[in-house]
């Protein structure tokens, strides 16, 4: 009754005011630089609205405040900007198509991945083609023109002794070598976190906002399916092999699936801390410690390969 309440409001709001919020909500924080940080829960806007209202209406406001604020990113020279926003409002459409359709939670996951992915790549070369300009090269060197005044910095500081200011320059030194390896990874990982939250936030309050309804089931219960662990185990084998090229994709593939496994290492823990009643402060607590530690991916994600074969989760009943 509380959901039609507001959608009735919502109705009765002027097309134009409408309009302008969606444009507010999808385009304002990365064009003025405010919050700019927003701009990767567009999906979870555009999947809260297909939730809620039929999809043909819900573009009939999407598609004006992409007008809108593409009129508004040539007056204010943000045009990267918008474009980077831009690119995310399918990925919305693309996890209210896995929930409408009952796909599993892994399956939407990947359909959003590849569908932000394959945006950001072709976006990549068109923009290679206009501009004649290798932008991934481009990426590159800035990553390490920023390690190098990093090192810069610290070297210049007074506080660090000779021995630190060796091992930091040693560390950057690996850095910058590994880092246009495992580069791949790390857009791939980005796109992962990114969908992940939006999948976590959107099922969170269409649960809230349909009586208890979700398209998946709680983030405790979340699964990946068995068979993935075998790609992890060839990534395994093929990083020891003495190709270079292999090396380098298992290497990927290994930082890919960590994080993974990782996500699904956190789904255990929140299960196992609901199955001992652990109270919701301390949970909050629990996660937190994780979650800053430096090698707690490593942990979480041999608990989410733990659990393919003991099946933590499994229903005793």
């Amino acid at each position: 009754m509380g959901g039609e309440d507001w959608k009735e409001k919502v109705d009765r709001t002027p097309f134009i005011v409408r309009i302008s919020a969606v444009t507010i909500l999808l385009f304002l924080p990365a064009l003025t630089g405010y919050f700019s940080w927003t701009i990767f829960f567009i999906p979870l806007v555009v999947f809260f609205l297909l939730g809620h209202f039929e999809e043909e209406r819900v573009y009939a406001h999407i598609m004006p405040a992409f007008l809108a604020g593409g009129l508004l990113a040539l007056s204010l020279s943000s045009l990267p900007a918008f474009l980077m926003a831009a690119s995310l409002i399918p990925v919305g459409h693309a996890l209210s198509y896995a929930a409408k359709r009952e796909h599993p939670i892994w399956r939407g996951g990947l359909t959003a991945c590849l569908t932000l992915l394959c945006i950001w790549f072709l976006g990549g070369v068109t923009l290679d083609l206009f501009l004649s300009r290798n932008l991934y090269q481009e990426i590159i060197s800035g990553l390490d023109s920023v390690l190098v005044s990093t090192f810069r910095m610290y070297q210049n500081s007074e506080e660090l002794a000779p021995e630190l200011t060796l091992q930091l320059e040693e560390a950057i030194r690996q850095l910058r070598v590994i880092l246009p390896k495992i580069f791949p990874a790390i857009t791939v990982n980005t796109v992962i976190i990114t969908i992940w939250l939006n999948l976590l936030l959107g099922n969170w309050l269409l649960r809230k906002s349909h009586s208890g309804q979700a398209p998946w089931p709680c983030f405790r219960q979340w699964r990946l399916p068995d068979k993935l662990v075998w790609i992890l185990i060839g990534a395994g084998f093929g990083s020891l092999l003495p190709l270079p090229g292999i090396q380098i994709v298992s290497l990927n593939s290994i930082l890919i699936l960590g994080l993974v496994y990782g996500l699904q290492g956190l789904a255990v823990l929140a299960f196992l801390l609901h199955k001992w009643e652990v109270p919701v402060v301390f949970q909050v607590f629990v996660f937190s410690l994780i979650l800053l530690q430096t090698y707690s991916v490593i942990f979480l994600a041999l608990l989410g390969l733990v659990d393919i074969w003991l099946n933590i989760r499994r229903d005793k009943r």
